[in-house]
């Protein structure tokens, strides 16, 4: 579960020692071969013209044109993520973002 603490040669340092990532690297992808999520998705995504619908969606919602406040985020991926929310029904916009940044939170836990 947790990170393992190991000295140093010198013996006064205490350093970090985490998973190679090669070893995660494998583990994650023989986890998803024969993930279904994964699988219904990638049929989703070759079933459906994503690229209409940016073009409809980038006609009603100004991105970018704002002078105030954060950076907007773009309208189809603000779409695919509330497709998500509901096909999996995630309860709230926070674990939303936990579910859909596995990378980050990966970074974040191996120190990279």
């Amino acid at each position: 579960m947790g990170k393992k603490i190991s000295f140093a040669a010198s013996g006064s340092t205490p350093s970090r020692r985490v998973e190679p990532p090669a070893r995660r690297d494998l583990a994650v992808s023989m986890s998803l071969e024969n993930n279904r999520s994964l699988t219904m998705m990638n049929k989703i995504n070759t079933l459906i013209s994503w690229k209409n619908i940016k073009a409809l969606l980038l006609e009603y919602y100004d991105v970018g044109r704002s002078t105030e406040g954060a950076d907007a985020y773009p309208p189809l991926m603000l779409l695919k993520c509330l497709l998500l929310q509901k096909w999996f029904h995630i309860p709230s916009d926070p674990e939303l973002e936990n579910q859909t940044c596995p990378v980050e939170s990966e970074r974040w836990r191996y120190g990279a």
